[in-house]
């Protein structure tokens, strides 16, 4: 299916989609900076850079508006265009900005998320794939040898689906000569009720794949308890040395009566959850501990739940946040992601936004100071 216009989004979630959110996502092969303004001459975006994505803002649903970019090329002139912004639907929404501004064909691409993943989602991933690689072909892209989208052609987006379980080799081809292959990517599992969108620049045919950009962006389309119950350890979500599963921790939290909670459209909150790898490794005592003393429950559970909902820069910038616990976690930047407390590292590609907040999908549990000497020591 391809889409003449689209839009995406993500957001802090705090709300349900009673509002028109947008965002925007840069994808243009050069260098060329972007500077976004509304037709009621506010700024909301200035010199976003390819590669970036922007934070989702509130517009208005109800009306058509006009946008007006600055564009900015390498080693040229700057000039302004207008875009029609047709009337949006309340919901998740991405403008893509295609082309090359070196050759003034920079356009937009409005994607309505909502729409095109409707009924995709619930039974695995729904894909989004955004074409702004310049001259080329029209590309399939695969789950090993399943096609996800077809036909993507440059400065279109194309949606498809992927079935939720592991896949290891996630390429594009062109679709008129299968053994011509574009890039690989390493993906380790699509998970149910999430939304993926991809984005593939540079320009066709290039010296070797590095020279290809591909940018990925996710959201999971429920809540956050909705999405832990999704990661079930049969749908095989694992990458041959972790598992990806959350079974554990969803049975924990049901078991506390702590799903309500996590579960709170009107409550947003950021939780790192234990995968089953991290329960695993847990001691039996200090496991047994937790199950059978509801404080010592509390305490644990909520040593992994921040009032609010924050992304991976969020946190860092803050430096540091209580939990609802009231222990502090700390946060420093590190490559790829960011380190709790000096020692856990949690990588950005494992933080998931939902609909009431951010989830991150973490490999230890986070015990607070003192723990097992308050709750477990017992004489």
């Amino acid at each position: 299916m391809v889409v003449a216009f689209a839009l995406l989004n993500t957001v802090a979630f705090a709300q349900e989609n009673t509002e028109a959110l947008l965002r925007v996502l840069q994808a243009v092969n050069d260098n060329t900076s972007i500077t976004l303004t509304l037709q009621d001459g506010r700024t909301i975006l200035s010199n976003l850079l390819p590669g970036s994505v922007s934070d989702y803002f509130s517009y208005d649903s109800d009306r058509s508006t006009l946008i007006t970019l600055r564009i900015t090329p390498p080693n040229s002139g700057t000039f302004t265009r207008e875009w029609t912004v047709p009337p949006l639907t309340a919901g998740h929404h991405t403008i893509a900005v295609v082309g090359n501004g070196r050759d003034n064909t920079v356009d937009l691409v409005f994607i309505d998320e909502d729409m095109l993943c409707a009924g995709r989602t619930q039974e695995g991933a729904c894909i989004i794939f955004v074409n702004s690689l310049k001259n080329s072909p029209p590309l399939r892209v695969n789950a090993n040898s399943t096609a996800v989208v077809e036909d993507a052609r440059y400065r279109q987006v194309v949606v498809g689906s992927a079935e939720a379980a592991s896949y290891f080799n996630f390429t594009a081809a062109d679709q008129n000569n299968p053994l011509a292959s574009i890039f690989r990517l390493q993906l380790q599992f699509f998970e149910p009720n999430v939304v993926y969108i991809y984005s593939l620049r540079g320009t066709y045919p290039a010296a070797r794949a590095a020279d290809y950009v591909i940018g990925t962006m996710r959201r999971a389309t429920v809540d956050t308890m909705t999405f832990l119950r999704g990661l079930t350890a049969d749908l095989q979500l694992s990458d041959g040395n972790v598992l990806f599963a959350a079974e554990n921790i969803v049975a924990i939290l049901d078991q506390a009566g702590y799903a309500p909670l996590i579960a709170n459209a009107q409550f947003p909150l950021t939780v790192f959850a234990p995968l089953d790898e991290a329960i695993v490794r847990t001691s039996p005592d200090l496991y047994e501990c937790a199950l059978t003393n509801s404080d010592a429950m509390r305490a644990l559970i909520l040593n992994h739940i921040v009032a609010g909902s924050y992304t991976p820069q969020q946190l860092i910038a803050a430096g540091q946040i209580s939990t609802m616990g009231g222990t502090t976690h700390t946060f420093r930047a590190t490559s790829g992601g960011f380190i709790m407390d000096n020692s856990v590292e949690v990588s950005s590609s494992s933080n998931y936004p939902t609909t009431n907040g951010q989830v991150y999908l973490i490999d230890d549990l986070l015990v607070p100071d003192g723990f097992e000497d308050e709750y477990c020591v017992q004489g």
